[in-house]
């Protein structure tokens, strides 16, 4: 409010703001009323949001992002995507710090309860580290095919999660299907399939031989297994299983079941 500006942007291209630093071009005039904070009127209207109050809340017109600490100019991240509580950046570097601090939570969150609280990665990649990551291949270092919880992406060419680099921050759009007997807390992850008796989960569907996987396989293609998320003892991930899924598989071309079919034998 020190100043006016006759021109729409600052001298970064971003929308001029009561708060903004610059003017385009230097097309500015003192404020009629003196050049000191506020000598200019604001007349942008804050709504009322439940929880904040006018001390913890970010200058009318800017969004708060960083987890409260700063404010952001534009609802828009540098991704274009819509700007949340939790993002990492703000569209053109167009921020002020929270007036009441730069701690985590200085300035409210004002997001309305049906907010998204994760962002979609850039076109042309694939979420994954738990979506803290996104990869711009279809593999990762190993050649297996790149998903949600991926630990790596081939050639390294990854980019952080546009709303932040923890888990959950870009969002997983796998669906799973409701498994009889099995409940969130005990099942997979979307897009993984438990094996060796429940106690991990493989991002294929195959085992080392080609074979389908199924709930007492004891390896997974590729060595591209995690972790069950309830635990590794047997039984911590749900059977989801159909309950026409074969209950033995084939041993491969030119071996022979031995052991109780323990075993294959190529002699």
């Amino acid at each position: 409010g020190a100043y006016c500006c006759g021109e729409n942007e600052d001298n970064y291209g971003n929308p001029i703001h009561y708060t903004s630093l610059s003017c385009k071009s230097n097309a500015y005039q003192n404020c009629p009323g003196g050049t000191s904070a506020g000598k200019c009127c604001d007349n942008c209207t804050a709504s009322a949001v439940e929880g904040c109050t006018d001390d913890d809340m970010c200058p009318c017109g800017t969004y708060p992002y960083y987890g409260g600490g700063y404010c952001c100019r534009q609802n828009k991240d540098n991704y274009d995507n819509s700007l949340t509580y939790l993002s990492t950046s703000c569209k053109g570097g167009d921020w002020l710090a929270c007036p009441a601090g730069t701690a985590a939570g200085s300035c409210c969150d004002e997001s309305p309860d049906d907010a998204p609280l994760c962002v979609n990665c850039p076109g042309g990649t694939t979420p994954y580290g738990n979506g803290a990551y996104c990869c711009g291949e279809n593999e990762d270092n190993y050649g297996n095919p790149i998903h949600y919880t991926s630990l790596s992406c081939k050639s390294n060419a990854y980019q952080n999660c546009p709303g932040g680099t923890s888990a959950g921050k870009c969002c997983d759009n796998c669906t799973a299907s409701a498994v009889e007997g099995c409940t969130d807390d005990d099942m997979c992850p979307c897009g993984t399939y438990p094996y060796y008796g429940g106690g991990y989960c493989c991002r294929q569907n195959k085992d080392n031989y080609d074979n389908s996987l199924t709930y007492l396989s004891t390896s997974c293609k590729g060595g591209d297994w995690l972790a069950c998320p309830a635990g590794t003892a047997a039984g911590s991930c749900c059977d989801e299983s159909p309950d026409d899924a074969p209950l033995c598989v084939n041993c491969p071309g030119g071996t022979t079941p031995y052991g109780n079919g323990a075993y294959c034998c190529g002699e």
